[in-house]
């Protein structure tokens, strides 16, 4: 595991600083159930061990042990993007590993690529370009290159991710030398307050229950530096005008089928289902960060969309000059309007 200094690191639980230990050498008596072989962290008043899995520092309360044995589950829609993404594969993309379902939420066709290219190197604009930390929260295995490049300035990336798998996929893309891997929660981030430089959360926020989003976005808050911007990508859905216009009859079924899949879930849990619920454009207004809370465009424009309208015949690459133009001409406009907004919060 990459040498870094641990006192970022917080409990999750009780919130005290954390340590690394060597759990083979630790006499406290409640190890002796676990008979751990590994490399560990424990918390300063003894009662909660991490352990360190192929070089990820697992600091989720549900993976603890604690010394007075409880255990810590998680609630039924956490738990079902927690399974969803323990258990997904992955798959080649060019130089890079990617989540096997991405093609499902992005159009790789060559006709989109440049308007692609341009949305994924977007939240560069607005984070600083060096920094000590910068935080990736639910970086998922950070699959493309625009992805890496954002923290090219920075000394380290610190990953964090529900899924100790995607991590483990992300220090083969990143690499060892500059990223720090934490298995952790958005509600719950495992940091210390104000150490990160850049704050980035991409396509998670609206996979949060719906009422701990808020918790989230103060958790993002809490741990950014004073000055640092927090750059969070999310997804409209239903309350995107432009997409409700130019897709209605595909939007209402959409609309539909995410309704049925919330009783789906429900009759068979053993299948993991990816939850999903998105607030409107006025919820984050309503969050109380003032002017300090600005809302951009990361891209107008859906896989839904792509599909149906973007094509070479139907002069597919005009149509994405178009909107690329809009985009860079009016954000805050097409923030509001598309599908896809970059909320960015300057602390």
């Amino acid at each position: 595991m990459t040498t870094f200094d641990h006192a970022i690191l917080a409990c999750p639980i009780t919130k005290e600083n954390l340590r690394m230990v060597d759990l083979n050498q630790t006499q406290l008596a409640f190890f002796e159930k676990y008979k751990p072989h590994f490399q560990g962290f424990i918390n300063d008043s003894n009662t909660v061990v991490y352990p360190v899995v192929q070089g990820v520092i697992v600091l989720l309360p549900n993976y603890a042990m604690l010394a007075n044995g409880e255990e810590k589950p998680m609630p039924f829609d956490k738990d079902r993007v927690f399974r969803y993404y323990n258990q997904i594969e992955y798959e080649q993309l060019d130089d890079s590993i990617v989540y096997s379902d991405a093609k499902k939420f992005v159009d790789f066709r060559p006709v989109n690529k440049t308007y692609l290219e341009n949305a994924l190197k977007r939240v560069s604009k607005y984070i600083a370009p060096t920094g000590k930390y910068c935080l990736d929260i639910a970086s998922g295995p950070i699959g493309l290159k625009e992805y890496l490049e954002l923290s090219a300035g920075y000394e380290w990336r610190i990953c964090i991710d529900i899924s100790i798998n995607a991590l483990i996929q992300a220090k083969k893309n990143l690499g060892e030398e500059k990223g720090i891997f934490i298995c952790g929660d958005i509600t719950n981030i495992p940091l210390q307050a104000e150490v990160c430089a850049a704050v980035i959360s991409q396509h998670t926020l609206y996979h949060v229950p719906k009422n701990e989003q808020e918790t989230a976005v103060r958790e993002l808050y809490r741990v950014a530096k004073e000055g640092a911007c927090i750059a969070i990508v999310y997804n409209w859905f239903y309350h995107s005008l432009l997409m409700n216009i130019a897709l209605l009859p595909l939007q209402v079924y959409r609309v539909i089928r995410h309704l049925l899949g919330k009783f789906y879930v429900k009759l068979w849990p053993s299948k993991p289902r990816l939850y999903f619920y998105p607030h409107s454009y006025f919820w984050f207004k309503n969050l109380g960060y003032g002017d300090k809370l600005n809302i951009y465009v990361w891209r107008t424009l859906n896989v839904q969309f792509m599909r149906l309208y973007i094509h070479d015949w139907l002069g597919g690459q005009k149509m994405l000059q178009f909107f690329q133009h809009l985009e860079d001409r009016f954000p805050k406009t097409m923030g509001f309007l598309g599908d896809y907004p970059l909320i960015v919060i300057k602390k």
